[in-house]
């Protein structure tokens, strides 16, 4: 009998405390949408309406679990058999309501305490989420200035095993509204905190070495440009292996954000763009003869492989007028389809141009 009463308060005391939990979490939800949105209406009033009604039945269902367990112990219950069933349930749910209203209140200090502490702890860590997730959510809506605010939110929290991370996506805010001059200095703050004979950091390295890249590019100073992208290529040639960058997101917590480094044949034909900026299409197919070495490396190579380069590589000459580039585009053919015929199979030239315009259908019809 002690044991069917201690289940009874055992699960309406957890109904109770889960009950009250979820709602003081879903307030905190709402004032902290409120607050990071600037409006009180983002947050959905179905989740509130839904969770009020879900609250008032556990409520309903603990005091009854309570109010049996009291009657079991007490063996009350017996003398209520023969009144209606609606009395004995407002009976039942009356003598376990005190109890539950007790436990709602005790949970209703108690769990704000424990966040308050909580929050307390990890304030920086905290703060430092915030800013870089509403940064980089800005940013993807094409909101640069607004993001470059709540990025230096971040850096302010991001202590010194973050700081890197905190300031490279507000150098690429930076680019986005072309202030080239800042993004170069907090590129180069970037490249301080960074060492290529670290793992974690030799991803990070790659895309810093391409933001400086592209921030040169942008104002035209290729010859610059070409010298950052060439310190990209190097550091993924120098670490084939490489993973992505690893960072803290709470405590002791790490995650990985950055994802690996682009493959080499795609950093290379980073070059190329450059080159089409300089009119320089017999450089560009000499860039080019070197991606499909790169390729020849690759122990899986496939012929979309081969395609996906030979794409780019048209699209980035056809900046430049027809009669300037066709001899570069059919060199570029030729070499692309004696790598397919010794690595893919390819039967012929043939095949090779069938397989090409079918890549090219089916491209064109997913997009």
């Amino acid at each position: 009998m002690n044991a069917i009463v201690w289940l009874l308060k055992i699960a309406a005391t957890m109904m109770i405390v889960g009950t009250v939990t979820i709602d003081i979490g879903i307030l905190l939800a709402w004032l902290g949408i409120g607050l990071i949105e600037g409006t009180w209406s983002a947050f959905p009033v179905w989740i509130v309406l839904v969770t009020s009604f879900a609250s008032f039945l556990n409520f309903l269902i603990a005091s009854f679990l309570f109010g049996v367990s009291q009657q079991v112990a007490t063996s009350r219950g017996a003398d209520k058999k023969d009144l209606p069933l609606d009395d004995k349930l407002s009976d039942t749910i009356d003598e376990g309501w005190t109890v539950c209203l007790y436990l709602a209140k005790l949970t209703s200090i108690v769990v704000p305490v424990l966040l308050a502490v909580t929050v307390a702890i990890f304030f920086s860590d905290l703060k430092f989420l915030l800013g870089f997730h509403k940064g980089m959510e800005l940013n993807a809506v094409g909101k640069p200035k607004e993001a470059e605010n709540w990025f230096r939110i971040s850096i302010d929290s991001a202590g010194t095993d973050r700081i890197a991370i905190a300031r490279f996506p507000l150098a690429g805010s930076m680019i986005r509204e072309q202030k080239f001059s800042e993004a170069e200095q907090e590129l180069e703050l970037v490249l301080k905190q960074l060492d290529e004979k670290n793992d974690d950091d030799q991803a990070l390295l790659v895309y810093v070495y391409s933001a400086m890249s592209n921030c040169y590019m942008f104002q035209n100073k290729l010859p610059e440009a070409e010298l950052w992208t060439n310190k990209a290529i190097k550091v993924i040639e120098d670490h084939p292996q490489m993973f992505g960058l690893r960072f803290r997101l709470i405590g002791s917590y790490k995650q990985f954000l950055i994802p690996e480094a682009p493959p080499l044949p795609v950093a290379i034909s980073g070059l190329n763009d450059i080159y089409m900026l300089e009119k320089k299409p017999d450089l560009a197919l000499t860039t080019y003869n070197r991606i499909l070495k790169a390729l020849e490396k690759e122990p899986k190579l496939t012929e979309n492989d081969i395609f996906d380069e030979l794409e780019r590589f048209e699209d980035q000459l056809r900046r430049l007028p027809e009669v300037q580039i066709a001899p570069q585009i059919k060199s570029a053919i030729a070499a692309s389809v004696d790598l397919a015929i010794i690595k893919c199979n390819v039967k012929d030239a043939a095949q090779f141009d069938r397989d090409f315009e079918t890549y090219k259908q089916k491209k064109h019809v997913k997009h």
